[in-house]
Parts: C-alpha cells; sequence; structure tokens
C-alpha cells in the first residue's frame, strides 16, 4: 500500500513489486486481495508487463495524494 501511494498515477503488479524490491509470487495474492476489499481498484490503463502481456494499472480507492502525504508525515514516516 506504501508502494501505491507514493505513485498515485498507479501501478502494475510488476512495476509495485520492482519498486518495493519483492519478488511477484509474493505480492500478486495481496493485489488480489486488495481489489476484494475495493481498498485498490482497476484504472482501466493497461502497460505491458515482464512477459510483454498487457497488465492492469492499479491504483488506491479514494486516495488523494496530499491527504495520503500530511497522514504519513504525521506518523513520522516518508511520503
Amino acid at each position: 500500500m506504501k508502494t501505491l501511494h507514493a505513485n498515485p498515477g498507479g501501478l502494475t503488479v510488476d512495476e509495485t513489486c520492482a519498486a518495493a524490491g519483492y519478488p511477484r509470487y509474493s505480492l500478486q495474492p495481496r493485489f488480489t486481495a486488495l481489489k476484494d476489499r475495493k481498498a485498490i481498484f482497476d484504472t482501466g490503463l493497461r502497460r505491458r508487463n515482464v512477459s510483454g502481456a498487457k497488465a492492469i494499472v492499479w491504483r488506491i480507492t479514494g486516495f488523494q495524494p496530499d491527504a495520503a502525504n500530511d497522514r504519513v508525515a504525521q506518523e513520522g514516516g516518508a511520503a
């Protein structure tokens, strides 16, 4: 979620894995769970992933960049 918050334009699963430094197999199931909880949504955009297939670009539901950055800063984290 932190990686998606830091990228308000949205990310594919592969892009998120690369940015967060995790292997795809460890994050793919998390995206499914977040989608089921409606915490993230399919933007309708597609970008090519590592295999060349078109991949969904995901965003956080109800994301407001300024509000998220303020919250993170208040918690003592990096924006």
